[in-house]
């Protein structure tokens, strides 16, 4: 193998194991903030139908009337409702956001991208066309995953207790 190819392979593995490395990172820390979050920071979903699962089990179909960092104010099936912190292990919103799904899509695109770097160098202008085919294939990755995720229907956790 010639020289240029050996440390062309070297580079792409040493940049997929560091993107690999952040995704996990920041992975983990959204998923940690979320779980520490007060149950006042459901207070923009005020007026929303939401799911409230118990810390029995059961998952109660409430809308939201006020949240207040020891309970929340809810209605279930129109009548007033007061569930207590100690009370709640998760609420959840019906559907999730495509995000996830584009931040994947555009992240295996990235690591496409990185692994199929080992073509010989080229004359002058290469690099610019190289960085748009870039853009376009990661932003079509990115497409391609919010398609899938937004086909797919789950709940998005917006409180889980501590």
């Amino acid at each position: 193998m010639s020289g240029w190819l050996l440390t062309s392979l070297r580079e792409v593995r040493v940049r997929g194991l560091c993107l690999l490395v952040c995704l996990v990172l920041a992975g983990g820390g959204a998923v940690q903030a979320q779980r520490d979050a007060p149950l006042q920071a459901l207070a923009p979903y005020t007026g929303q139908v939401l799911t409230l699962r118990t810390r029995a089990g059961h998952d109660v179909l409430i809308r939201l009337v006020r949240a207040e960092p020891d309970r929340l104010v809810v209605t279930v099936g129109g009548l007033e409702r007061t569930f207590g912190v100690a009370e709640i292990a998760a609420v959840s919103a019906v559907g999730d956001s495509v995000r996830n799904g584009a931040l994947i899509g555009a992240a295996l695109g990235a690591v496409g991208l990185v692994f199929s770097r080992g073509e010989p160098p080229c004359p002058r202008g290469c690099p610019g066309r190289r960085a748009v085919g870039a853009g376009v294939a990661v932003g079509a990755s990115a497409a391609i995953g919010a398609w899938v995720d937004a086909r797919h229907r789950g709940r998005t956790v917006l409180y889980r207790s501590p």
